[in-house]
């Protein structure tokens, strides 16, 4: 997860659909605008540009809520399989919450440390930082959420948490090479500016799997004082 800012005011579509006795959420100008303010990516797993998607409530709209049916804060940007995983945990937490990544206020990948395996078949581990009492819980929450999301133990969702993982770690070997290649001494100083520009843009939020590759370069003390700072 990294933090996005959701475009506002609301789309205008959603206060004519919230009048209507059978108005949808689901309109083109809601489904554009949430790509654009979610990079077109899961906020939850960060696959970019996921082949099955849907529109997410954030706080479930329970039974005839529909001020958070139609609530444009509410809206979120999901793929499937971490959809249905947020779904489960709902069911099985009713009351607990998760980090919002739209609030600006929850630092979603300082508080959260991300550990991966190179080796599909191996669970990758998140880890939550110690950061203050009134929020640690809600912490602890989202890094069970995005535990069970990579590492899924029903029959469906281990087929897809497996693909998931083969995808992150496919994005983090192309940028292992990107970095290794930046750090060789023999490179000129116009092919390392182009691979430092190249490193900047895949640790951007548009990038698929962001927080891993700012916790790869967080862990290292090199990596992290020459690109933190670009961390937008």
């Amino acid at each position: 997860m990294v933090n996005f800012e959701k475009s506002q005011p609301a789309p205008p579509s959603l206060a004519v659909e919230k009048l209507k006795s059978n108005g949808t959420y689901r309109t083109q100008e809601v489904i554009k605008t949430l790509v654009t303010d979610f990079k077109d990516k899961c906020y939850l797993c960060e696959q970019k540009k996921p082949t099955s998607i849907n529109i997410e409530h954030f706080i479930p709209h329970l039974g005839r809520n529909i001020d958070l049916k139609f609530d444009w804060n509410n809206l979120f940007w999901a793929c499937v399989h971490c959809n249905g995983c947020k779904n489960d945990f709902n069911k099985q937490y009713r009351h607990k919450q998760i980090l919002n990544c739209t609030n600006p206020n929850h630092e979603v990948v300082n508080w959260i440390v991300y550990h991966l395996s190179f080796f599909p078949k191996e669970n990758f581990s998140f880890q939550a930082r110690i950061v203050a009492d009134d929020i640690q819980e809600i912490i602890e929450n989202t890094v069970e959420l995005l535990y069970k999301i990579y590492n899924s133990t029903t029959p469906i969702r281990t087929v897809e948490a497996l693909s998931i993982r083969e995808k992150v770690i496919e994005e983090m070997l192309d940028f292992q090479s990107d970095l290794r290649e930046y750090y060789l001494e023999e490179l000129t100083e116009d092919e390392k500016n182009t691979y430092f520009h190249k490193i900047r843009r895949l640790l951007s939020k548009e990038s698929p799997f962001t927080a891993f590759k700012r916790w790869y370069v967080l862990e290292r003390e090199t990596m992290r004082e020459e690109f933190e700072p670009y961390f937008d």
